[in-house]
């Protein structure tokens, strides 16, 4: 499911906003398993979060590199 740095750095910007939008999926079905009481790993929620803002990092840098 996540991807390291290497791999998000030779990402293209388009690539990037496609990898945020399933985080941010990813992230809203954990939010929903965990209200129905069906989520094992809770520390998901951390590290979906720290890839978030990876990914978002990487966008911005692509933005004022560019």
């Amino acid at each position: 499911m996540f991807r390291d740095i290497k791999e998000l750095r030779g990402l293209s910007a388009q690539e990037l906003q496609g990898e945020l939008v399933v985080l941010r999926k990813a992230s809203l079905d954990l939010r929903l398993s965990a209200s129905v009481n069906q989520l094992r790993d809770v520390s998901m929620f951390k590290k979906t979060r720290a890839q978030i803002a990876r990914v978002l990092a990487f966008l911005r840098e692509r933005e004022k590199g560019n």
